[in-house]
């Protein structure tokens, strides 16, 4: 993995700091979303101006397609998102399925096993929706969600009285199941039995949740896949988050960035460490990599959110590969020709010193 080190801090030429970045996939909670769960007028502006550049745009996360925030999936700079924790991939253009990794009838079948002994409350997703128990909707509190969370998941959840009736029906269609805990000790018990069933991936983006997919799914996985579509290298890839569920994506990316408010295994294996989530932390990376600095006192009346305009004609990419079967969809020509060309980066200027991997490690 490339490392960014600060030579500009220690008297060295600045040139060199960063490779050509062409792709930029994100983890919204904690992450590119502040502590209410929005993009800051700084995140956007960061964003867009990454985009200007024809650096393609990617939400990482573990949410269902119709749970992500409307501000996110609305928003011109985002190109793409990688679902459910990796499980599928949309366009966001038209929430085209470019790719989907559901999880086998073995796994529904262990999980809904697990389920029957620790009746817990569930959720489902499948085809982008996400569907959970009626209780938890009812009354999230009470399963261990707090603050913003309780108006998420009553906004983004379909109440379902009978999950594993809605899982036999659409069984071969299910991206990703979670199991929510009030007890901690409960999860952790759950998830030693869950870790012993075969080719199923477990992860836990947030205390109160247990999260799983097929075993041959991560972030990881799935920004691969799309870094492949748009002819990207893992060095000109530039990877945010927080969480468990970021880690592998983290250490696939040519730099991977770990949230100051991440934890310490996570900071370890990062190629740098950001300021948290709160202080805008996504924004302040963007623009140190793209050799900016931000716009100070920016109003979110300044920012524009106007997408450049992709000249016609580009190349299709097919996505026949063996994890999609041929006559899978495939991208547009009007989406790529920008995401196609490398876009080299200005040599960054000087910046105030910025903690790395090795910083973080000795304070």
């Amino acid at each position: 993995m490339a490392f960014i080190t600060d030579r500009a801090s220690a008297g060295a030429p600045a040139s060199g700091l960063v490779p050509c970045l062409r792709l930029i996939a994100t983890d919204l909670d904690g992450t590119a979303l502040n502590g209410l769960g929005r993009l800051s007028p700084q995140t956007r502006q960061a964003f867009a101006c990454a985009a200007g550049r024809g650096i393609a745009i990617a939400a990482a996360t573990g949410r269902a397609l119709c749970a992500l925030p409307q501000e996110v999936a609305s928003c011109p700079h985002f190109q793409y998102a990688l679902t459910s924790n990796g499980a599928a991939i949309y366009r966001l253009a038209d929430r085209k399925c470019l790719y989907r990794r559901p999880l086998s009838e073995a796994n529904l079948q262990a999980l809904l096993a697990l389920l029957r002994r620790f009746p817990v409350p569930a959720e489902v997703f499948i085809g982008g929706a996400a569907y959970a128990d009626a209780a938890f909707v009812q009354d999230p509190a009470s399963f261990g969600a707090s603050g913003h969370s309780i108006a998420y998941v009553q906004a983004t959840r379909t109440p379902c009285r009978d999950i594993p009736a809605l899982i036999a029906q659409h069984s071969a269609a299910v991206e990703g199941m979670d199991f929510v805990f009030a007890d901690m000790e409960l999860k952790q018990e759950v998830r030693r039995q869950a870790e012993t069933i075969p080719d199923l991936y477990v992860t836990s983006s947030v205390p109160h949740y247990l999260e799983f997919a097929a075993g041959s799914t991560n972030k990881q996985r799935a920004l691969a896949h799309l870094a492949r579509l748009l002819g990207v290298r893992r060095e000109e890839i530039l990877a945010f988050g927080d969480g468990e569920n970021d880690l592998e994506m983290l250490s696939y990316a040519g730099t991977g960035v770990a949230m100051g408010n991440s934890s310490d295994h996570l900071k370890r294996l990062a190629s740098l460490v950001a300021p948290s989530n709160t202080e805008d932390g996504v924004a302040r990376t963007i623009f140190r990599l793209l050799g900016q600095i931000s716009p100070p006192g920016l109003a979110a009346s300044e920012i524009s959110l106007g997408a450049p305009e992709n000249p016609p004609g580009a190349p299709e990419i097919p996505l026949d590969t063996p994890e999609n079967p041929p006559g899978a969809p495939k991208l547009p020509p009007d989406t790529l020709r920008f995401l196609l060309q490398t876009t080299g980066n200005p040599v960054p200027q000087p910046l105030p010193p910025y903690r790395t991997r090795k910083e973080e490690e000795t304070r």
